[in-house]
């Protein structure tokens, strides 16, 4: 396995978790709409995951 195979592993299974757990979090009435943040979530976990985890404490 490459490294970029790994990378692209990891950065797999980071979206697939941080969108489920985003989609359980979110509280919107809609469900398009929890769908759809849940995905961009998904797509930049790096980057936007930590923000939801923080907001979802408050």
């Amino acid at each position: 396995m490459s490294t970029f195979e790994c990378i692209l592993l990891v950065y797999g299974i980071g979206g697939v978790c941080s969108a489920l757990i985003t989609l359980l979090v979110t509280k919107d009435p809609d469900i398009l709409m929890r769908l759809l943040s849940a995905l961009l979530i998904g797509l930049t976990w790096p980057m936007s995951f930590p923000v939801v985890l923080l907001f979802s404490l408050f």
